[in-house]
């Protein structure tokens, strides 16, 4: 009897341990969209976010509009509802393959390099940040977001242009 109560016991830290460890990492933040969107400066609107490639043309007519001049990069990030996360840290690196034709030297091109921190989420556990991508940035693009300690999410831009 004695011995089965110090079993009971000893095995007590670990119930409790793996009862709470997974409630955690539950709560880490993780990358679980991204809306691409164009801007327009003479205006200063935001279109809507970019329909999947080959819906209707409407993605091809929409590039194709001179007066945009920069990509807006909306990233959704989930967590618990109501919280503040001041310690997490999320790497987003966005990558640009320049091909030959395009009259540059080819290669990858870093188009920008940013750490996300301090977030705070609605009530439907939901965070926006974004990133601005000045210019006719207009390659085959991709996103790689990374969470220190955690997960990987990547992104294939829904388009690549001349434009």
């Amino acid at each position: 009897m004695r011995l089965s109560l110090f079993k009971a016991i000893a095995a007590l830290p670990a119930a409790i341990f793996a009862t709470f460890v997974p409630a955690f990492a539950a709560d880490v933040p993780q990358v679980t969209k991204v809306d691409y969107r164009l801007f327009y400066s003479a205006s200063g609107k935001v279109s809507d976010p970019l329909p999947e490639p080959g819906i209707d043309g409407a993605l091809d007519a929409r590039l194709k509009e001179q007066d945009w001049n920069a990509i807006l990069v909306d990233l959704t990030l989930s967590g618990p509802p109501q919280a503040t996360d001041q310690s997490t840290v999320i790497n987003v690196k966005i990558f640009e393959n320049l091909l030959p034709a395009q009259g540059v030297r080819h290669g990858i091109n870093m188009v920008a390099d940013k750490k996300l921190s301090d977030l705070t989420f609605g009530v439907d556990g939901n965070v926006h940040r974004a990133i601005f991508l000045p210019g006719h940035v207009c390659g085959n693009m991709i996103l790689s977001a990374a969470v220190e300690g955690g997960t990987k999410f990547k992104s294939i831009f829904p388009f690549a242009c001349s434009h």
